[in-house]
């Protein structure tokens, strides 16, 4: 796969930025001034971060698709028992290992500040902080229910979906051998519709790992796909960012991220000159995806909250950097023994 270093270089760069957009997505709106008000739909500043946070959906769909890029990546013709081994070994040291340490954090944060109510029995209490509980359900196109499920640290069910997917790779695997693509089609409209529900995973996660597995088994050049057709997948993704505004709903949403999937790498790698410092920074994306919600943010947010936006959100994001790169450095001797940043 001659093209996979530049691949490989564009994930990097990208891993701090879309650690990024992740905070941004749990930036409270409603505690920020806008102009002198709180929440004010009539400001310029307001509807900025409205398009701001719009964009910042596409974040976790494309940690998802990296992740399943980089599970089968050179992987095409020898996806065997031991190559499966092997891989789940270094999931469960990579995944579910932070997965449980910062759950466990998180919970001897909120027992400290005596806030946590206590399930029903002992069982209930562990389901709830290591594998989730229903924290929101929203009903799709047809009327059915679908529910994000998190653990107590909640931006974590990206972890814990993603080690479950990890352990069904043989089945993503066999279904994207010889450019199978009909099951893409499926898990798109599945995403949309949801005849049945999936309690723990939702299918957009599935379509994004999915798609990231397929280009990487079926040894797809996407930075060429994005140089040959620049002008119109760029055209394409503004349209449908544009759309969502508009008419919303699960269609319009995994067409502008889906957009976006296909030309981000090649866009990085295009002018990966200017953005090469940021594969610095990249080393801390996983400690600030984990500890920002419960660390980080409510510091950053408190220092921040006299300021008026933009500067308000500026701050936060430097302030949880700052706050994260600690963390990072404070943990490395736990590092040696188990990952955990």
């Amino acid at each position: 796969m001659k093209y996979y270093n530049e691949i490989s270089r564009s994930i990097s760069i990208l891993r701090y930025p879309l650690a990024l957009l992740v905070v941004i997505i749990h930036y409270d709106v409603a505690s920020r001034n806008f102009d002198g008000f709180i929440d004010s739909h009539y400001s310029l500043d307001y509807f900025f971060l409205l398009c701001l946070k719009q964009f910042c959906k596409l974040s976790v769909s494309t940690f998802f698709f990296i992740s399943g890029y980089l599970f089968f990546v050179n992987l095409s013709n020898k996806f065997n028992k031991n190559e499966y081994i092997s891989k789940i070994f270094r999931r469960t040291k990579n995944l579910l290992v932070p997965y449980l340490f910062w759950n466990t954090v998180a919970i001897a944060i909120i027992l400290l500040q005596g806030t946590y109510q206590s399930e029903a029995t002992p069982i209930h209490d562990f389901i709830r902080i290591y594998i989730g509980k229903t924290t929101y359900t929203t009903v799709n196109i047809l009327g059915n229910a679908i529910q994000l499920i998190t653990p107590i640290n909640g931006p974590l069910w990206f972890m814990r979906d993603l080690f479950v997917l990890s352990i069904l790779s043989p089945v993503i695997w066999l279904l994207s051998r010889k450019n199978n693509y009909y099951y893409l089609i499926l898990l798109f409209f599945l995403s949309i519709f949801g005849p049945f529900y999936l309690h723990f995973i939702r299918y957009s996660p599935i379509l994004f790992y999915s798609l990231g597995a397929f280009i990487a088994i079926n040894d797809i050049d996407i930075i060429s796909i994005y140089r040959s057709h620049r002008n119109l997948l760029l055209l394409n993704f503004v349209f449908w960012f544009c759309i969502s505004f508009v008419v919303g709903g699960e269609f319009v949403k995994l067409l502008f991220i889906l957009s976006f999937v296909i030309i981000v790498f090649g866009f990085v790698e295009d002018y990966n000159v200017f953005l090469v410092p940021l594969l610095r920074l990249s080393r801390y994306s996983l400690v600030i995806y984990c500890s920002h919600i419960i660390i980080a943010l409510p510091v950053a947010n408190k220092i921040a909250s006299h300021l008026f936006f933009p500067l308000n959100l500026l701050s936060v994001l430097i302030i949880t950097t700052f706050i994260s790169i600690i963390i990072f450095h404070c943990l490395k001797p736990i590092n040696k023994y188990f990952k955990v940043v």
